[in-house]
């Protein structure tokens, strides 16, 4: 039973709008391609992994995908599952070439061809995860759980081989097809309640309640200033920002293409890139509008929650 569903991450979205309004001359513009073509293929690796997990039996398994949890510091669970017996942590990789786990540097190697290079463990890390997940039960008063570990490798044609002392390995880093196979053997193992009804409902509204996405200001993170960004309303046509208000409706003076709902894509960039809330004035500026009432209207028609008096109202998101 999927208890939280995968969606986009905020940073891929933030990403997205910021590489709509990036001129194509601008210097971060390539790192920040990279940056985005990167996020996208773990996204849709992970979305891989839930493919198979929706084979699980809905009601020995909860799941619940993309969690952040605040504890001394985030800690991130691209996929956790809950039963009454024990919990399942899951970290999804997109790696590609041979996988070598070095059993005594601990590395990871990764080869390509004739090129190799050291990556980060990600048994390593889903080990902190499962220390982590671990602590937070404790700190939210709920029984110790048996957790099991996994690192889903999304693509298939990925080799993975370990020297013989490290074997575990094999057991621990699969192909993401064959997680429902060892997920069902742990179910096998364990055979001692550990959650009841009760505990598994407070634990699911203690899960939803203290997950925490994170919501970086992205113009920070790349050292852009937000003067460099191309305002108004894209058409979603020919691409370009020669969109005017005409009549109640957008309209590009280049490709004569007419919309009338073309600025709901343009609010969203500026609630992921600038600012959460945005008012009358700084929808005009950004829209290049003339006419408060109408920047009204286009704010009241999106799901936007409004606050204070009408001349100075606050519009803040609600699901962007």
């Amino acid at each position: 039973m999927i208890m939280k569903s995968r969606s986009k991450p905020i940073r891929i979205l933030q990403i997205e709008a910021l590489l709509r309004r990036l001129p194509d001359y601008h210097r971060k513009r390539a790192e920040i391609e990279v940056d985005y073509r990167n996020g996208l293929s773990g996204f849709n690796g992970e979305k891989q992994l839930d493919y198979y997990l929706s084979f699980l039996p809905g009601k020995d398994f909860r799941i619940y995908n993309d969690l952040r949890f605040i504890l001394h510091t985030p800690f991130q669970i691209d996929s956790l599952l809950i039963t009454p017996f024990f919990a399942g942590i899951i970290e999804v990789k997109n790696y590609s070439g041979t996988l070598s786990f070095e059993p005594i540097s601990d590395q990871l190697i990764q080869k390509h061809g004739q090129k190799e290079k050291v990556i980060p463990n990600p048994v390593s890390q889903v080990l902190r995860q499962v220390s982590q997940f671990k602590e937070w039960l404790l700190k939210e008063k709920f029984p110790e759980l048996p957790i099991e570990y996994f690192v889903a490798i999304t693509n298939p044609a990925t080799y993975i081989k370990t020297e013989k002392e490290n074997s575990f390995i094999l057991k621990r880093v699969v192909h993401t097809e064959k997680i429902i196979d060892r997920l069902m053997d742990a179910k096998s193992k364990y055979n001692k309640q550990i959650l009841w009804p009760t505990d598994i409902n407070r634990l699911n509204e203690k899960i939803m309640c203290k997950n925490s996405p994170l919501d970086n200001n992205i113009l920070n993170t790349y050292g852009i200033n937000r003067k460099d960004l191309l305002r108004g309303v894209q058409c979603h046509s020919c691409k370009s920002f020669a969109v005017v208000r005409k009549d109640g409706k957008w309209c590009c003076l280049k490709c004569k293409m007419i919309s009338r709902t073309s600025h709901m894509e343009a609010i969203t960039d500026y609630l992921l890139l600038f600012n959460s809330k945005i008012t009358n004035k700084e929808c005009r500026d950004y829209l290049n509008l003339e006419s408060r009432h109408t920047a009204y209207r286009i704010l009241k028609s999106l799901n936007l929650s409004g606050d204070g008096p009408a001349k100075k109202r606050i519009y803040s998101k609600v699901n962007v």
